[in-house]
């Protein structure tokens, strides 16, 4: 079993760099900061949040 205390550490994460634009919306947001890391032929499923 997921260590549930991983959704916390996330989201605090997560609130922190967004806070650096937002005007972005929580959609536009992920898919710009996934697309910009991987490119737009990377999907983001069955990724680790370490990866």
């Amino acid at each position: 079993m997921r260590d549930p205390k991983r959704i916390k550490r996330v989201c605090l994460l997560l609130a922190e760099v967004w806070s650096h634009f937002p005007q972005q919306r929580l959609g536009q947001f992920l898919l710009n900061f996934v697309y910009g890391s991987y490119g737009k032929d990377h999907h983001i499923y069955n990724k680790e949040e370490w990866e």
